[in-house]
């Protein structure tokens, strides 16, 4: 019996442990401000797959020692599967408790047992019903944990109504998108890019759009989101690069050349096991040079687990597929991985290009542009709207030109006609 009340790896108690331990304590405290906390580790997957399974498991060891260091009795916590871990705590403001939870979060990030960095996301229940059952205030936190997971920005949500039907909504679109990509309602549209100076399309972004059969169109920032963190986006990822080599022969056959459309590729797909022969099969279908296409990127995505990218890199060029980094300039890419990754675009993302007109961000996108050209990449400017800004671009000899100056995203039909012009 007291086995089954202690967790194997990290010795600390059970789920079910805890909801005992943690049922008494509110009992103990009945006007004593109480919150039901849940935390797991961004992308904790990856430290198995890349260092093995006991490196995770002294994480996981880590992790319930910075907890055992956090916690005055009778707040008490549990590991609850895998990197996932739930607590109970008092406090007596919010301030007060999302300070105890930074500490947490410094702690964790600490843990120096890997190059990896651990990145920890919370969910919390602030107690208002405590007739609740522990399990029933788990499943809440777990909610508002699922609407911050793998962001960047933000590692604390706390719970609250409306994300029950954001929850909901979630979850439908989850179970309609195997169906969505049998019938092809997942459409691409194409942002063409212009030689500034010339006036005339040399490329293209491939973007997705979900239009269903009875015409409602889902906005990319519903979906994508969900399919990255459930892991749906490896299967868009496939069907667009499909999808982009079929049109890109079809537009050969029919018009006698195209111009090389990026397709965005995410950061699941670059770790999954059959990824490169499942792509390297993709282009063998069809008869099309590999320049044809290129592959995009983030900037964030390539931050991560460098000689693992840098890998993964030199497999796509042996492809002959060519590498952009995409939205460069949202903050978690040093000048320094530039010269580590042997990228052949750099996509300047729209928020360094808003900062022309004002000096500073003039002179910080000059010199991002010299830079690359000097280390051997091409330029591409995305998100230009404005006059002014393609005049600077082009007084920085940035030719490669994405936005709503030149065009909006166009369906197949209308980029083809810009094709045959």
């Amino acid at each position: 019996m007291e086995k089954r009340m202690k967790d194997s790896l990290t010795k600390g108690w059970t789920f079910g442990r805890f909801a005992k331990e943690a049922s008494f304590a509110l009992g103990e405290k009945p006007g004593k401000k109480a919150a039901l906390v849940t935390m797991d580790i961004n992308q904790f997957k990856l430290i198995n797959d890349l260092f093995g399974y006991e490196s995770g498991n002294e994480v996981i060891r880590r992790l319930h020692m910075v907890w055992n260091e956090l916690l005055i009795k009778p707040e008490c916590w549990a590991r609850h599967g895998a990197d996932c871990f739930v607590a109970l705590m008092f406090y007596e403001s919010r301030e007060e408790l999302e300070k105890r939870l930074d500490y947490v979060t410094d702690k964790i990030g600490k843990i120096d047992i890997l190059s990896f960095k651990l990145c920890p996301s919370f969910g919390i229940y602030e107690i208002a019903d405590r007739s609740l059952k522990i399990s029933a205030m788990h499943n809440l936190a777990e909610m508002a944990k699922a609407t911050i997971k793998g962001r960047q920005d933000k590692c604390i949500r706390f719970f609250d109504a409306s994300m029950r039907e954001d929850m909901l909504y979630r979850k439908r679109l989850e179970d309609e998108m195997e169906k969505a990509l049998l019938d092809e309602e997942f459409q691409v549209v194409y942002q063409p890019q212009f030689d500034g100076v010339k006036k005339r399309v040399v490329g293209a972004e491939a973007l997705v759009r979900w239009i269903k059969k009875d015409g409602t169109v889902i906005s990319p920032q519903d979906f994508i989101p969900v399919f990255e963190k459930d892991g749906l986006i490896v299967k868009l990822d496939s069907y667009m690069f499909r999808k982009v080599c079929q049109k890109q022969e079809e537009w050969l056959e029919r018009i006698g050349h195209v111009v090389p459309v990026s397709v965005n590729l995410s950061k699941r797909h670059l770790y999954k096991g059959d990824f490169l022969s499942e792509y390297r099969q993709i282009l063998s279908e069809y008869t099309i040079v590999p320049e044809a296409i290129k592959l995009e990127i983030t900037e964030g995505t390539m931050a991560e687990q460098k000689e693992h990218m840098q890998e993964m890199i030199d497999h796509l060029h042996q492809m002959g597929l060519k590498i952009l980094m995409d939205d460069f300039g949202t903050g978690y890419a040093s000048f320094g991985m530039l010269k580590s990754l042997d990228i052949d675009v750099l996509k300047l993302d729209k928020s360094l290009v808003d900062d022309i007109g004002d000096s500073k961000g003039e002179e910080i996108l000059k010199s991002i542009i010299k830079l690359a050209y000097a280390l051997g990449m091409d330029v591409v400017a995305e998100g230009v709207e404005k006059k002014e800004q393609l005049d600077f671009l082009l007084q920085c000899d940035c030719r490669v030109i994405q936005g709503y100056y030149f065009s909006k995203p166009l369906c197949e039909e209308e980029f083809e006609k810009l094709l045959e012009s």
